[in-house]
């Protein structure tokens, strides 16, 4: 199945159907667990990929950090560029595909957060890491945070986001031959009505750890939600911190 980033991440729907949920609140607790789980002394050069509207990074900069956000969403990446001028502070936000990268050991810590990959070919999402691996130092700290297939495999249900009278609603298939998850999505707004479908790569934690030790990454803690509970078959979530070798 075919992945329009643009049609599945169309920022004005994104926007009208999660801001409620992504709150201040929220990532500021997100972003004390980051400086948390990667001990951070203060002087770490961060890039921030795949970083939609701008939150960690925007974050982050405020506490002190040297960050870099991309995205190769021009309307996010405006959001984010106004956001960090609201907050009066400084980050470098560019636009740029993650799976073409050209960095080489620029940055001591790389974020790929919020369910940011899996939406390519296995081909284009190993080109991601092994990108993430050629941007960082050496010993570089890497946090990944994807959902965790073996937990959600056969618990895969319909779910609805309404704000309003509008409505978002996801309705799931997972193919266990290929790992992929394919979700027919219907959006009602103002009264209209769009439709589409998507697919997305969702790993276990044998086989991320096996694609991140192909790109040079070495796994070295591994949580099961943001409250840094211990990983278990049945997290909700795969939660990394992988160091470059």
């Amino acid at each position: 199945m075919r992945f329009n980033i643009e049609e599945v991440f169309k920022v004005d729907d994104y926007m009208h159907f999660y801001s409620k949920f992504l709150t201040e609140e929220r990532t500021k607790l997100e972003v004390e667990n980051i400086l948390s789980i990667l001990k951070l002394q203060g002087n770490e050069k961060i890039i921030d990929l795949a970083c939609g509207f701008g939150r960690h990074a925007v974050e982050l900069s405020k506490l002190g950090f040297d960050v870099t956000g991309v995205d190769i969403m021009d309307e996010f990446l405006s959001l984010a560029i106004q956001k960090a001028k609201d907050q009066k502070t400084n980050v470098n936000f560019l636009k740029k595909d993650i799976r073409k990268l050209e960095y080489k050991e620029e940055f001591d810590v790389a974020l790929l957060l919020f369910t940011s990959f899996g939406y390519f070919s296995e081909e284009e999402n190993q080109l991601v890491l092994k990108n993430v691996s050629n941007l960082l130092k050496k010993n570089g700290k890497f946090l990944f945070d994807i959902p965790n297939r073996d937990s959600r495999a056969t618990k895969f249900s319909d779910s609805v986001f309404e704000v309003d009278k509008d409505m978002m609603i996801d309705i799931p298939a997972f193919d266990p031959l290929n790992g992929y998850l394919n979700i027919r999505r219907i959006i009602i707004r103002n009264g209209k009505r769009r439709e589409f479908e998507y697919s997305m790569r969702i790993y276990n934690l044998t086989e991320i750890n096996k694609l991140l030790n192909e790109a040079g990454l070495i796994i070295k803690q591994v949580y099961g939600s943001w409250k840094k509970e211990n990983f278990t078959p049945n997290s909700p979530r795969i939660i990394i911190l992988a160091e470059k070798i």
